[in-house]
């Protein structure tokens, strides 16, 4: 959306200077979207670049362009700012600039609202909700104009009213199409079947034949086909109709040779070629469809038992959580004690997650207390008896996991690609290395790496259609 807005307002002629402000392990993101999306290659102001002297002057002497500072919030770089008019001012994360009286005001809201006073248009991106407090939402929104919402009863009486003046609320269940003008395609008929051409960017051709036109046209343009998702469909540039499957697969084979696929060329750059194509602006023809936007997903919850030694520990670690959070309850006016409270209930959730997370937790643990409170044995006392040497080889997730991929062809189909979401690093790890023990090739990301450094997998780095793929992401 944020690169639409860029887009449209520089069409305008109305955003020259364009400022985008985030978190640090945001930038590289922000960079990579908008040269591949808009076209448009933003630098990165680092705290290097700027001696701490002459920061001010060095902000309010930059050319128009867009940058993406990494340390605006800091007291001796606001002069600068301050200096320079902005276009447009972008905010990712923006739900960090928030402030609630009568604390004291922070220094992101003070940043927010210099960059609202030097700017002509403001975007504040975020996708937390908002505390559900009128004048802490208020002040917030107060970000982008001090006077529309400057009174809070305002803002009650549209959450009383479910109806806002200013301002519009969507939820993701609401949006489900979005209207969608589609080129004009013959409909399917009996016994007709089509050749057909798409033209993609770059000026290669795809050639294809199907029974289905406009279904087939569908495909192309969601990402459905390999070849078109990675070469952007433009249009279908010819299509030929045929009454029979054989002719259909005989002219397409025609087409794909040499001589045909220059037949093709010579045929589109005459004009003569049965083109399919959007009408212009203002034109009509063509139709609407409303199309879906979220995919369809069919979530399935596959159950799974413990026993044995997995049982042992859990049983264990529930007793020594329950102790240490009653203990913690008995001093609950203490602050080290509600941490305690806290980290037990981590421990419940890494253990959920795997063994493997519970033990590295535990050894953490023991590793401080011993280094701090020189009390490994009152620490052998409270933790559960016989930790096992390494994860359960039989823990039963790991084994239900294994099954469910036998069942959906995981190993007997190279092709297909496997996505895992783990909530703990330590669980990342592990499962990793279970993964390449199992013959994928594995690829992650996890919130520790540097910004820069967490790139998508790209198809130049997946493994090849030889290889069984696996990608494993941490849950922020």
């Amino acid at each position: 959306m944020a690169g639409l807005l860029i887009r449209e307002l520089k069409l305008r002629g109305l955003a020259e200077r364009i400022l985008i402000v985030g978190p640090s392990n945001l930038t590289f993101q922000w960079q990579r979207e908008l040269k591949r999306e808009v076209r448009r290659k933003v630098p990165g102001c680092e705290r290097q670049q700027y001696p701490r002297p002459i920061r001010s002057q060095s902000v309010a002497g930059t050319k128009p362009g867009s940058y993406f500072p990494r340390f605006s919030k800091r007291e001796d770089i606001l002069p600068g700012l301050r200096q320079v008019h902005w276009d447009l001012v972008i905010v990712d994360e923006a739900h960090r600039m928030s402030w609630t009286p009568p604390s004291r005001k922070t220094a992101r809201y003070g940043l927010g609202e210099l960059l609202r006073d030097t700017a002509d248009h403001v975007l504040l991106l975020t996708a937390t909700p908002h505390k559900g407090d009128p004048v802490n939402f208020s002040l917030f929104l107060q970000l982008l104009d001090a006077d529309a919402y400057a009174d809070v009863r305002s803002i009650r009486e549209a959450m009383n009213r479910r109806r806002a003046p200013f301002y519009l609320r969507r939820t993701k269940e609401a949006m489900v199409y979005f209207p969608e003008r589609q080129p004009d395609l013959p409909a399917p008929r009996p016994n007709m079947f089509y050749v057909y051409a798409i033209e993609c960017e770059g000026g290669r051709h795809y050639i294809g034949q199907t029974e289905n036109l406009q279904r087939r046209w569908q495909d192309h343009i969601t990402g459905k086909v390999e070849w078109t998702k990675r070469n952007k469909p433009v249009k279908i540039a010819h299509y030929e109709e045929y009454q029979s499957r054989e002719e259909a697969v005989k002219r397409e084979a025609d087409l794909k040779t040499g001589f045909g696929r220059q037949w093709l060329k010579e045929l589109i750059a005459s004009g003569r070629a049965r083109q399919a194509r959007l009408p212009e602006r203002g034109q009509a023809g063509g139709s609407w469809k409303a199309r879906k936007i979220f995919t369809k997903r069919i979530p399935h919850t596959v159950d799974f038992q413990i026993d044995g030694a997995e049982f042992d520990l859990y049983r264990d670690v529930t007793r020594f959580v329950k102790m240490q959070s009653a203990r913690a309850a008995a001093q609950e006016e203490d602050p080290r004690a509600r941490a305690v409270g806290f980290l037990m209930s981590l421990y419940q959730r890494r253990l959920a997650s795997s063994t493997y997370a519970l033990r590295h937790s535990l050894e953490n643990r023991a590793h401080r207390l011993e280094e701090a409170l020189k009390t490994a044995q009152q620490l052998a006392r409270m933790a559960p008896p016989d930790l096992p040497a390494r994860a359960l080889a039989g823990e039963a997730k790991l084994s239900r996991l294994k099954e469910l991929l036998h069942k959906e062809g995981f190993f007997d189909h190279s092709d297909k690609r496997l996505l895992i979401f783990t909530e703990f690093k330590d669980t990342l790890d592990y499962l990793v290395d279970i993964l390449k023990n199992w013959g994928f090739r594995v690829g992650f990301i996890h919130g520790g790496m540097k910004p820069g450094s967490r790139k998508e997998p790209k198809a130049g780095s997946m493994p090849s259609s030889s290889s069984k793929t696996a990608l494993s992401f941490q849950v922020p």
